[in-house]
Parts: C-alpha cells; structure tokens; sequence
C-alpha cells in the first residue's frame, strides 16, 4: 500500500467503500503477474473547484485493451484475455458493482491500461473539509436479507421476489436493480437456505441461478414445484448452460422460464413483469367472472389438484353457513397459516373471502338455469339472509343478483333463437339442395 496521506476524513458510506475496494482487489488478483498495489493518491481537484478523495488500485497484469473501455463497466462484461488467463471465471458483475457504488457517493472510477504492463483503476469520491462533514452519506447499503432502512410506508404492498444466487457480487446486483425497479426482494446464497425461509416469507416469484453448491437449481425448482403450499410460485432459472439438454431439465423440473447468461436486465424485468401480471390476469378472471372455469387458477398439476379439491369441499358443505377456515384447513390437511398463504397467492383472497366467492360462483349457475328465485339461490348457497347474499354478489360482480339472471336469460333466449333460424335454415337447404 502506497500513500503519503497520514490522515484524512471522507464522507461516504464504510460498507459501499469496502465493496468497492474488494471487487477492485479481486479483479487485480485475477489478472496480477507478480504485484498488485493499492495507492491512496493525492486529493483531486477539478476544473470547477471540486475536490475528490482518490484511490488507485494497480496490477501489473496483461492490461486491458483500448476498445473494451467502453464496455468495461457494463453488467456481466468479461475482458477479453490470451490463452494465459483465460477461463479466469467470475460474473462479470464486480467492476459494474463497484462504478454503480461509486457514482452513488457522487463520484466515479476511472479506469487507465498498458497493454502487458499495468492497469490502473481508480475511485474517486467527493471530499468535503472536516468542518463541512456534519451529516452521515445519503447512501445506505443494507444487508440483502434485510429490507432497506429508507423503505416507503407503501412498500408492503410491491411485489416480493426472491433471489438465490451463491455469487455475492451477482446477488447483490440482482437485488438492488429489482429494488430499483419497485420490487421488494428476500435473497438466500443457495438453494436449502431458499427452500427453508419460504417457510417465513409471502414470495410472489422466485429467481434462482441454476448451479448451485448443496441444492442446485434444478432440484431446488423440482422441490418447490412439487410442494403444495409453495408450487403456485413462478419460479425464473438463470444459467450460463446454454445447451438444449440444460434449458429441457429446467422446464422438465418446472421452471416457468428460463434465462442464459449473460442477460440484459430488461429481459429479466420483461419476463418478471410478464409472469406477474399473466398471473394477476388469471386471478381478475377467475373473481370478476362468476362462470369461469375453475382451472383459470392453476397453472400445473399439483395446482390444478389443489383448487378441485378446496372447491369440492366448499361446494359438499355449500348450504352449510357455518362452514369455517379451521374446518377447511383440517379437510386439506394444511395449517391455517400455510391456506391463508396459498389461496391468498394463488387467488388474491383469504380463505373466509375464498368460500364466500365459491358460494357466489355457485350462486351465479343456479341463476343462470332459472329454476329457483333469488332468495332461494342466496339460501341453497349458504346466504342466511336475502338482503345480505344481494350485497354480497354486487360488491363481486358489479351487478345485482336480478340484473346478472336477466342479463343471462336474454342471451339465452337469443341463443335459442340462433339455434332455431340454424335448424329452419339447415332443414331449407336440406329440402331445396338434396
């Protein structure tokens, strides 16, 4: 280490600096013949008066070549080596991490190569008289298992993904891009850490890389999709694998999709965003629509196995007003905690909401047949009260139980109609023709 700096105080964040200087060190390691150097320089003065904090880390490497400059801090970026320091491995993360900390603090890093001699890559950060340094930095940088200390107050209600990732620098780029885009994000390093803190966490999708030490991605994905309480959850793989054989086995194990390295980022938010709303769309179809099929909610076997058999239960005890959530937990053998988290996921209601809705998807068939008046369809159907299946079935539906049977009644009677002008023009042509 290089300096002939005694003292001097900074103000920045002492994690973001300590993340920077490693992923410098570690990049200098990587590439470093015989030395690597940390030099702490000389503060910097601009043209406009401002003064920078300087830090220079130098290896004595191979060097970086003039026309990768340009792509030297973009995400998953590899230099391009000779034979000697190929396969060298890495993401490609680490020197975009440490530029984004950076420019976070308002400052920047700088990057200067020898082709065979030395390169040098240098952080500055604004620096500020003693006396002026009298508030802590803007930038926090939290653990990424824990929600940001600056969260909003509408924060509970974004999306929760979770990241699994055994990459500390990926992990925590892919974390706090999705943060950036409006997501909260609980992160595990593999995939038994992941498996187990489902347990704890309301997970509305999951991103997990695919080759993991312990529990890789395939069997992580497999153990999730084959589980009831969580194989609702659409589950995202990324790997550098980029064969057919790979992307089969992710699909096979039940991935939802399927993502190679490297990636741009808004191809990772494009499918995320996708996934999340195709599922929203499927649960505003499933409520708004009393005669959807009840399949519109599950997207898998086990899923699919799961709503037949909560709905069938509702249904067998539909006249019964009494039915409760305990009771229906003890019939699907689940805890109450763990239906309340699948039926809220899979339909975007809690179980007492869920049985109410089946009541009224039920309700809304019998109105259609037109063999029993409204009282007695809220009373088949487990209502105790007229005026309260009413209130009920309008506040689902937008529309009253009589304006929902005549509305249905007219397009059975247009459909009778067409079939009838089929039949007459059928038998015309059948008369005139054969």
């Amino acid at each position: 280490m290089a300096t002939d700096l005694n003292r001097l105080l900074v103000q920045a964040d002492p994690e973001a600096m300590t993340k920077i200087l490693t992923n410098l060190l570690i990049n200098a390691f990587k590439f470093a013949k015989n030395k690597v150097e940390l030099r702490v320089n000389e503060l910097v003065k601009e043209e406009g008066g401002n003064r920078f904090f300087s830090i220079s880390v130098v290896d004595d490497g191979i060097g970086i070549a003039p026309n990768q400059f340009e792509n030297i801090f973009k995400p998953f970026f590899k230099i391009n080596t000779d034979g000697n320091h190929d396969n060298i491995g890495g993401t490609g993360i680490g020197l975009a991490l440490a530029k984004s900390l950076a420019e976070k603090h308002n400052g920047n890093l700088l990057v200067e190569s020898k082709m065979q001699v030395e390169t040098v890559f240098t952080v500055l950060i604004p620096y500020h008289e003693p006396g002026a340094v009298n508030a802590k930095p803007e930038i926090i940088i939290t653990d990424t298992n824990e929600p940001a200390a600056n969260q909003s107050i509408g924060d509970e209600d974004k999306p929760v993904i979770m990241v699994v990732e055994d990459d500390s620098a990926l992990l925590e780029f892919i974390s706090k891009s999705l943060r950036s885009d409006q997501y909260q994000v609980v992160c595990a390093s593999n995939g038994a850490a992941a498996f187990e803190m489902l347990e704890s966490h309301s997970v509305e999708l999951i991103l997990s890389d695919l080759m993991m030490p312990g529990i890789d991605g395939i069997e992580f994905c497999r153990k999730v999709k084959t589980n009831i309480s969580y194989s609702h959850i659409p589950l995202v793989l990324l790997t550098a694998k980029s064969n057919s054989e790979s992307e089969i086995a992710a699909l096979e194990s039940g991935a939802d999709a399927y993502i190679i390295k490297p990636f741009k980022w808004k191809h990772v938010t494009a499918v995320i965003k996708n996934l999340l709303e195709s599922r929203l769309r499927l649960k505003d179809k499933f409520t708004q629509h009393p005669l959807a099929d009840i399949e519109t909610l599950s997207t898998n076997t086990h899923d699919k196995k799961f709503i037949e058999k909560i709905t069938s239960i509702i249904e067998e005890r539909i006249i019964d007003p009494q039915l409760s959530v305990e009771e229906l937990s003890r019939e699907m053998n689940m805890s109450r905690s763990g239906l309340h988290k699948k039926l809220k996921a899979m339909s975007g209601h809690v179980p007492n909401e869920f049985i109410r809705l089946i009541r009224l998807r039920n309700a809304a068939k019998l109105l259609v047949s037109g063999e029993h008046n409204i009282s007695e369809v809220g009373y088949r159907t487990g209502f105790s009260s007229h005026s309260y299946f009413s209130k009920c079935f309008a506040q689902q539906f937008n529309e009253t139980p009589t304006e929902f049977a005549e509305r249905h009644r007219f397009h059975k009677t247009e459909d009778i109609k067409g079939f009838k002008h089929t039949i007459i023009v059928g038998f015309i042509d059948d008369f005139v023709f054969h």
